[in-house]
């Protein structure tokens, strides 16, 4: 997806920085971009409601730190909105470890689980290029179990590593 930002910072494209490519036809989609800051406004929201679960892909800002609380904020909200009581799978870059405080609307408004730790324990690390804190996230709800989850090998040219997981509803 592509978004084209004028000499005024105006947006001509409402769908920008996130996408779903799904084998299963949706029931309803939706994409929203966070609260416009300027070089920010390209980070987005997209989400897709299938019969038994919502699937959502976000990309917040990696700078200032305080701007990404915000959008955690902003993201919590639309999430609970979008999905209401369906289970939901949340991924995307989100230039951030897991426990930082700007991550906690996630963990805590819209009672989120990131894969990778269910225990919620700050000295749990996976691999990562950024040291050893991830900034890719697989986050979930409504699941009832975490069948596997993987950080994959990377070539070296990204600071990001692709994350998987099977949940089971």
């Amino acid at each position: 997806m592509r978004a084209h930002v004028d000499g005024e910072g105006n947006r001509n494209n409402a769908f920008d920085g996130t996408a779903i490519v799904s084998r299963v036809r949706p029931i309803e989609c939706t994409q929203r971009n966070f609260d416009y800051r300027w070089p920010f406004s390209l980070h987005s929201f997209s989400a897709c409601r299938y019969d038994k679960f919502v699937f959502i892909n976000v990309h917040p800002a990696l700078t200032p730190r305080s701007y990404l609380k915000e959008q955690a904020d902003q993201m919590a909200g639309w999430i609970n909105e979008f999905a209401g009581q369906q289970p939901v799978i949340v991924t995307g870059d989100f230039n951030n470890n897991v426990f930082s405080d700007n991550l906690a609307s996630l963990r805590t408004v819209a009672n989120l689980t990131d894969v990778f730790n269910l225990k919620r324990d700050p000295a749990f690390k996976y691999p990562g290029t950024r040291g050893d804190n991830s900034i890719d996230h697989i986050f979930f709800r409504g699941f009832s179990q975490v069948v596997s989850a993987a950080v994959l090998p990377t070539d070296g040219m990204s600071d990001h590593r692709c994350v998987e997981a099977r949940l089971k509803l």
